[in-house]
């Protein structure tokens, strides 16, 4: 059996799985980082000495590929010690004169895989004519392009709309600049996804709520266009737009080659799964479900330890939730605890976690130690950076189980969902964490669209204005003291009761919807509120401090667009503005 080492960039990891699974059913023992390091070990050395052992190197070309110094260093180390070095191209990239043996693995990617397979095993590949893009993705880019040119010239025609009532019928006019600024705002949102797309950062739920303000708008330039007053305006070509962008939904949700240009860490996991040859089983979301379905494996692991192997934690005393949770996975497996000669010492870190205590870690434990990440973190020291992390961002027990059963069975995780690998200064958070960080967005565009609103119909609503602006402060103050974890949890209740109070107040003075009872602004405050509490017990438990306010400057938050946007909140709610001072 072949010994085959794939190098890649981690921001092609997605494809890099793929293609070790189809290198894996075709016979060949392939080296996947991810797969294959221990946490806890020097990742360097161990791939040094993989691609040492290996009989030939697979790269996955990309201009991320080309441009990363530690895939630069493995190539040239397999040709500097004889190692054939064949090239999978995955986007066009200049490749270096010491490259020759160049795979096309654009468009088809795993029908060209599979004859990368039989070039490997000394057959011929077929030849078939390439395209550099799949038939998925052109339909992808298809959908996002005719969806956001309907739109602009759905704008001009609800402009249009307007234009024509102005002096006749004030409702149906306001009604008309509505459409047009949803339009407007919906044609700027879909740039932005396309922007994203094409430098390969807009993540599935993006670009799903990108298509929904495809939807949204063509429903709206359907409603225009329907027969009325004699106006020759065809419908179709906005139906066509909405059938296009359920199209794009489809592809989002089954196409595994549109799963391939997802950012890492991204995606689906059932196509993840798919691309891998297992079933496809959709992987547990929630806290709660996801460590009880754990618990019997955990319990399986006791019955296979050779024999007692204990361990230790050391944490902060902020983080003592986040031990306990590491502590009930090991005791579950058959750890016995140890705190003066540990077989495996546990080292929860987070954003304030001294580097100092993480070497003086390593050099009394050596390879025993496992840093358990429980948070993002900027690293300086290239040292620490070189040992393999057991990433536990999420709090998902995926990881922390195939670490205990890599300890006790000496094997690699060959199959399964394994963590993707993520830079440690990559802010990620477990899914209630994010949940609820993104509802602070959903509640900042809401809020900013009757103000704005307001303005843009000439009617300057001081009192307003002052609470929108309170409002969204507040919410960015409580969101960013959450993202950081640099508030406590009597401060993370004060800064939330806070918000609500303004959002109460900007509620009432909000202008009303004519057609709409005033009752639904009880569904208003409901839906906030849920919103702000439902994931209390996620938040506080397991990710806010318990004690006093602890400067973290190593803390690293989400950026803008870290999280998908807002955008079904941001278009529809401008359409709200139309009622004020109907």
């Amino acid at each position: 059996m072949q010994k085959i080492f794939v190098s890649y960039s981690r921001r092609d990891f997605h494809a890099a799985e793929a293609l070790t699974s189809v290198l894996t059913d075709a016979g060949f023992d392939t080296w996947l980082d991810v797969e294959q390091l221990r946490p806890g070990t020097d990742w360097e050395i161990a791939i040094n000495g993989a691609i040492d052992r290996s009989d030939a190197v697979v790269l996955l070309a990309s201009p991320d590929a080309m441009a990363s110094r530690w895939v630069t260093e493995e190539w040239q180390r397999a040709l500097r010690h004889g190692k054939p070095v064949h090239v999978a191209l995955l986007r066009a990239t200049e490749l270096p004169p010491g490259l020759s043996r160049v795979h096309d693995l654009r468009g088809r990617f795993f029908q060209q895989a599979r004859g990368l397979a039989d070039v490997l095993n000394g057959r011929p590949a077929p030849q078939r004519r390439r395209f550099p893009i799949s038939v998925q993705m052109v339909l992808l880019w298809l959908a996002f392009g005719y969806g956001t040119a309907a739109a602009g010239v759905g704008a001009t025609l609800v402009w249009n709309i307007h234009e024509a009532y102005l002096d006749v019928h004030a409702g149906v006019s306001r009604a008309g600049l509505a459409f047009t600024l949803m339009n407007g705002v919906g044609v700027a949102a879909l740039v932005y996804v396309m922007v994203r797309l094409h430098r390969r950062s807009a993540s599935p739920t993006s670009l799903r709520e990108g298509f929904f303000v495809i939807e949204l708008c063509m429903v709206c330039c359907v409603i225009i266009t329907l027969p009325s007053r004699g106006r020759p305006d065809p419908a179709w070509p906005y139906l066509f737009g909405a059938a296009l962008a359920v199209l794009g939904m489809l592809l989002l949700r089954y196409s595994r080659n549109v799963h391939l240009a997802m950012p890492t860490g991204k995606g689906h996991d059932h196509l993840r799964l798919r691309v891998r040859g297992e079933p496809g089983r959709r992987r547990l979301r929630r806290f709660g479900p996801l460590w009880a379905a754990y618990e019997p494996k955990f319990a399986e692991l006791k019955n296979a330890l050779p024999g007692s192997s204990s361990y230790r934690i050391w944490c902060r005393p902020d983080d003592e939730p986040l031990a306990h949770l590491v502590s009930h996975a090991c005791t579950a497996a058959g750890f016995v605890e140890d705190e003066v000669d540990p077989g495996w010492l546990f080292v929860i870190v987070t954003a304030g976690t001294s580097e100092t205590v993480l070497r003086n870690a390593t050099g009394i434990h050596g390879d025993r130690v496992v840093f358990v990440l429980a948070t993002s973190l900027r690293l300086a020291d290239d040292e620490l950076r070189r040992r393999q992390w057991l990433d536990f961002r999420e709090q998902n027990p995926e990881g922390l189980y195939e670490f205990l059963r890599m300890a006790i069975t000496r094997q690699p995780a060959r199959r399964g969902v394994v963590a993707p690998p993520m830079g440690v200064d990559t802010f990620r958070a477990p899914t209630p964490v994010t949940d609820y960080l993104l509802f602070g967005r959903v509640l900042l565009g809401f809020a900013a669209a009757p103000a704005l609103g307001s303005l843009l119909a000439g009617e300057f609503r001081v009192a307003l204005l002052l609470v929108t602006v309170a409002l969204g402060a507040a919410v960015i103050w409580l969101m960013r003291g959450t993202a950081a974890r640099s508030i406590d949890q009597v401060w993370w209740f004060g800064r939330t009761v806070l918000v609500l109070g303004l959002f109460v107040a900007w509620l009432f003075l909000a202008p009303a919807l004519p057609f709409i009872p005033p009752i639904n602004r009880v569904f208003l405050v409901v839906f906030v509120v849920t919103g702000l509490f439902f994931r209390k017990n996620a938040v506080l438990g397991l990710w806010l401090p318990q004690d006093e306010i602890k400067q973290q400057a190593a803390a690293v938050l989400p950026p803008v667009s870290g999280f998908s946007l807002p955008l079904m909140s941001l278009v529809f709610a401008t359409g709200y503005f139309w009622a004020v001072g109907a």
